[in-house]
């Protein structure tokens, strides 16, 4: 979508940068931003913003490779009860760390939180050196030293969308444009997007910014 977007206005300045879905929002409230892509579960709590669904993922379970499940094909809750947890803070992801205290409760414990880390990438670290065991999203990227399973019973999922504001008074051209073509990426996802499209915005110059939340367990 990115890369339709510069073709299609190749004046226009673009800057992407990474946050948590929270700290996204606010941006966007504060008209920091122009467009972010964040879990849709907190971007529900903003009724001044609009959003599109791009994907729902699964929660999987991160592991060090040499951890005693990581040949299983799936992981149970339940046999996650022993494991110590590292968690990504509440604050920065309120959702899934919610989705995750509720499905261990659910198995019949209460996870033991070994530390809380302020983003997956700290998290994910911590577990590659064998400090414990996480649950973040499927498309959360790991290092040769974590390994990821699938999580049944029960299965979880969170969803990322494009959001913006919708009660500007005036909506930039460059935000329309964008949530076009990701609606045409959405729509067509085995299609290369035309480099045609929406006719390109007449300023020469502006703040297409759109800020990619990557914390994949940091809403």
């Amino acid at each position: 979508a990115m890369s339709a977007f510069r073709r299609r206005h190749p004046r226009m300045a673009c800057r992407v940068t990474q946050a948590s879905s929270e700290e996204l929002l606010d941006g966007l409230e504060r008209g920091a931003l122009d467009v972010a892509l964040v879990r849709l579960e907190v971007a529900k709590r903003r009724p001044a913003l609009s959003a599109v669904p791009v994907v729902e993922e699964p929660l999987v379970v991160a592991l060090p490779r040499r951890h005693r499940l990581a040949r299983r094909r799936s992981v149970a809750w339940a046999q996650l009860a022993d494991e110590p947890f590292v968690m990504v803070q509440r604050r920065a992801a309120p959702v899934v760390h919610d989705q995750v205290i509720a499905a261990c409760r659910s198995a019949g414990f209460s996870p033991i939180v070994a530390q809380h880390l302020h983003d997956v990438h700290g998290v994910l670290a911590v577990v590659g050196t064998g400090g414990g065991i996480a649950i973040v999203p499927q498309s959360t990227r790991g290092l040769p030293t974590v390994v990821f399973r699938p999580l049944v019973e029960p299965r979880l999922t969170t969803a990322l969308g494009l959001v913006w504001m919708s009660s500007r008074a005036e909506e930039p051209a460059g935000v329309r444009d964008f949530v076009a073509i990701v609606k045409e990426a959405i729509s067509r996802p085995r299609r290369e997007l035309s480099p045609r499209g929406p006719a390109p915005a007449r300023q020469t110059s502006g703040r297409a910014t759109p800020r990619v939340d990557r914390f994949l367990q940091e809403e």
